[in-house]
């Protein structure tokens, strides 16, 4: 299997959807410069909406390449790449907690002057939480969100919630093979998923993951889906080992205004169908608007 996946991993080390999107390095309120992939639809089949995707953790692109080549269709994209990276210019300033990450998808929100009632927002794992504490603090009011791989706490390795907090960042690279064991044995549910896991790993900025880490080892994350007002299609995946179904339905208890899915596997959630369900309930949306007039 571990053939498969290093095999795998060549396959992700270039997205498509890099070589046909414009590359910027946006500013942020601290002086943070994040890099940010953007293209627009052609304006024939434009249905006027813009996807802002917020990744997980380390996330590379070709893990979303099929849904950004199938979205790029119809709609403009922003796909933000969050500080914790390694694109990331980071200030001398820098934070990494919740309220910093939100504040940066307000920032570009802000900046490329977005029309909030055309803004689709699609986040998964690590990237919920970030946008999730920008909804919950009324920082963003898009016309729609997305969240797949919704938790209430933040998934790791046996014992290294209690390690993080004291480590030193160069550990970081000691505790990588465990991670992959972990990864392998665990939380994936094939060599595809495995092998982009394992990408992220290899590439991971041991400082920025440890301080990003600090921040979300211990807190359980309820509190911020309660306090979650706008529309939100939450997807889940009975299949997938690194996301809880169990905590995804409990979400979708916890959210005021809640459509929620299940798309079974890890895999459908980053392909082209994910888009197509994206569109649907655009449509459901828009007809429930016209029904409140």
């Amino acid at each position: 299997m571990s053939q498969s996946i290093e095999e795998m991993i060549q396959k992700f080390m270039e997205a498509k959807y890099e070589e046909v999107s414009e590359e910027k390095h946006l500013k942020t309120s601290d002086g943070t410069e994040l890099r940010v992939l953007m293209s627009k639809a052609d304006i024939s089949k434009k249905n006027g909406y813009t996807l802002f995707l917020v990744p997980g953790w380390a996330t590379i692109v070709p893990s979303w390449d099929e849904v950004l080549l199938e979205a790029m269709k119809d709609f403009d994209i922003i796909y933000l790449e969050t500080r914790e990276k390694k694109s990331a210019r980071l200030s001398s300033k820098a934070k990494f907690d919740l309220d910093r990450m939100s504040e940066d998808i307000k920032d570009i929100f802000e900046g490329l002057e977005l029309e909030k009632e055309k803004v689709v927002f699609l986040a998964s794992s690590y990237g919920v939480l970030s946008l999730g504490e920008a909804l919950a603090q009324n920082k963003i009011e898009p016309f729609l969100t997305v969240f797949i791989g919704a938790c209430g706490r933040f998934d790791m390795p046996p014992f290294t919630r209690y390690i993080l907090p004291i480590i030193h960042p160069l550990f970081i690279t000691a505790l990588k093979p465990l991670w992959r064991l972990w990864i392998r044995k665990a939380k994936s549910e094939n060599p595809e998923q495995a092998a982009k896991y394992y990408r992220a790993l290899d590439e991971a900025e041991p400082k920025r993951w440890v301080k990003a880490a600090r921040q979300v080892c211990f807190p359980w994350f309820w509190y911020l889906y309660e306090r979650i007002e706008n529309r939100v299609l939450l997807v889940g995946m009975e299949e997938d080992k690194m996301h809880m179904i169990e905590e995804t339905e409990r979400i979708a208890k916890l959210l005021n205004n809640c459509n929620y899915i299940d798309m079974k596997t890890n895999k459908k959630t980053h392909s082209a169908g994910m888009v197509d369900v994206i569109r649907e309930e655009i449509i459901v949306m828009q007809k429930e608007k016209k029904q409140r007039r």
